[in-house]
């Protein structure tokens, strides 16, 4: 009895002893990447192939190793967790072409910068839509929009829906973290009632349902495009039809796996979706994974690869840049990298370009952001019944979305090239893009002539800026305060051979002054310049010589005044 009982504890010591050491053995989820589909005799990556399920015989072969997590057709490849000793074995099968780690995502899109974001707005009893009183959609004024009128007319959308374009008829796939409140919230009423939420699917939990999730990151996403209060709250483009999808999963340090981006853009194709919107984006984390500049080519992360091939089947595929442009990392993220996507930088409600909205180019040199959009104090819908003020380019993506789907209703038959094509030569710096901007700001209203071929000069103005020359203090995240940027416009008909600023009292007489060589990057539309702190204390001193006097900046061009600017110190 005595022996019987050594042996059990012996068993059970050891036994626990392999567990201890197995717990030490990491274990990650890898991308196993398979050579061919040998049951498939059609040309490589042609629709047939794309189409077709990866080999059964060599998914049975990895399902030895561990559960397949996700499958992906177009990518032919499959997920899997793995220890390290592992990938070794399965590196060495004839049908693997290659085996990869499986990056993580950073919810980085949705910060909540301080010193912009306003108090949650909450009414004291909650807003309906009462469908009896939908007005017709061309005779919408500002007052109907609420406090959504800034975010909409900017980029001109409003200027669409005067047109009588609202979406109706596109199907849009909202990529995102979940989606609480969207089935009871008030701002999202139309939108149920009209049954516009084809489908939904949670590829965290594996379920259909996407309400559960307690982040709100895609709700208010969405709210941008589909809410719809009239005199309260309108999204950009309130007709269309939504798929949802919750590829992030935020309850573990705000991190997800890409291979549910990959998932869910075969689901939105295989669903009828004419657009992505997604707000995520993948680059290095804490741990030192994930993804270096060097790998922004378009053609290394898997989502990149996806987002690729989801505009080669004919959806049109939207993307934020990212909120690094003023920390470490600095550049866009994965798979706004992608050749064929259209990556979404953010400017504020005065079309300044914020300070966290990510710098392209990519590794290989294209132009990143391809455009801009508002996403420095947007409004969405909180909650149950509220409404906030957000920023992030993760809401500068939504409203391009919107401004495409309506560009899709006018002309259902275009393709993404078509598409991007208007956008960027319509966008405000289309002239002379850069890898701040892109291409510019979105004029969704002069992207709609040239999708269409109209060639009437469209009646709007491109509301640039009131004076020729401003400045406005803008939040650093990196020196934990403000900087000072000078702003001008030069119209696209100047021809210009220099440039200076002087710094004059009150009297006229000029105190300093600089000239702008060709090595800063003059440019037609807009040109941004940081006033040092040598700069501000002249402009300081200027200002305090005598009781109420200014500065005077003044902008000169070929020795010809262009405008100032009134200095104040304060």
């Amino acid at each position: 009895m005595k022996m019987n009982l050594c042996k059990a504890l012996t068993c059970i010591f050891c036994t626990c002893l392999v567990t201890i050491q197995w717990a030490k053995t990491p274990i990650q989820k890898y991308w196993i990447f398979f050579k061919d589909k040998p049951h498939i005799t059609a040309k490589t990556y042609s629709d047939i192939w794309l189409d077709a399920d990866v080999f059964n015989d060599y998914k049975h072969q990895i399902e030895q190793w561990g559960r397949i997590e996700t499958e992906s057709a177009w990518l032919n490849a499959v997920t899997i967790y793995l220890t390290p000793d592992k990938v070794k074995y399965i590196e060495q099968f004839t049908f693997v072409q290659d085996v990869r780690p499986v990056a993580v995502i950073t919810q980085n899109e949705y910060k909540a910068y301080k010193n912009k974001v306003k108090p949650t707005l909450q009414h004291d009893t909650p807003k309906k839509y009462i469908e009896e009183q939908e007005k017709d959609v061309k005779k919408l004024t500002p007052k109907d929009y609420g406090i959504t009128y800034t975010q909409n007319a900017l980029t001109k959308i409003t200027e669409l829906h005067k047109l009588g374009y609202t979406g109706k008829g596109i199907r849009i796939c909202v990529m995102d973290g979940g989606f609480p409140y969207v089935n009871e919230n008030p701002y999202f009423e139309r939108l149920r009632k009209k049954k516009r939420i084809i489908k939904t699917y949670d590829f965290v939990e594996k379920e259909e349902n996407v309400y559960n999730e307690t982040n709100e990151h895609g709700s208010e996403v969405l709210s941008t495009i589909a809410g719809y209060i009239e005199g309260s709250f309108i999204g950009g483009a309130f007709d269309a039809e939504f798929l949802l999808a919750r590829t992030e999963d935020a309850r573990s340090e705000t991190r997800a796996e890409e291979d549910n981006w990959v998932a869910g853009a075969e689901w939105a194709y295989k669903n009828g979706a004419r657009i992505i919107s997604s707000s995520l984006g993948y680059t290095r984390f804490d741990d030192k994974t994930g993804y270096e500049y060097k790998d922004l080519n378009g053609k290394v992360s898997p989502v990149s690869r996806a987002a690729t091939l989801a505009v080669r089947r004919g959806i049109i595929v939207l993307i934020s840049a990212g909120n690094e442009g003023d920390n470490g990392w600095h550049y866009i993220s994965t798979p706004a990298d992608a050749d064929s996507v259209i990556s979404v930088g953010a400017v504020d409600p005065d079309n300044w370009r914020t300070s966290f909205s990510s710098y392209g180019p990519t590794a290989d040199k294209r132009i990143k952001p391809d455009v801009m959009s508002m996403g420095g104090s947007v409004a969405v819908s909180k909650g149950k019944k509220g409404e906030d003020y957000v920023d992030g380019t993760s809401f500068a993506c939504p409203l391009t979305t919107a401004a495409v789907a309506c560009l899709l209703q006018s002309n259902p038959n275009a393709t993404w090239k078509e598409i991007y094509t208007a956008l960027i030569t319509t966008a405000d710096q289309h002239f002379s893009p850069d890898s701040s901007h892109g291409y510019g700001v979105v004029n969704a209203y002069r992207a709609y002539h040239v999708l269409n071929k109209i060639n009437s000069k469209p009646k709007d103005t491109l509301d640039i800026v009131k004076k020729p020359i401003y400045i406005k203090p803008v939040y650093k995240k990196s020196i934990k305060g403000f900087e000072i940027m000078l702003c001008f416009y030069l119209p696209e008909n100047t021809s210009v051979d220099k440039v200076r600023i002087s710094m004059e009292d009150n009297a006229g007489n000029i105190v300093s002054e600089n000239i702008i060589s060709p090595e800063d990057k003059l440019r037609l539309g807009r040109n941004m310049f940081v006033l040092n702190k040598v700069a501000l204390m002249r402009l300081s001193k200027i200002a305090n010589q005598k009781q109420n006097n200014e500065a005077i900046l003044r902008l000169w061009i070929d020795n010809k005044e262009f405008g100032k600017y009134n200095f104040k110190d304060k």
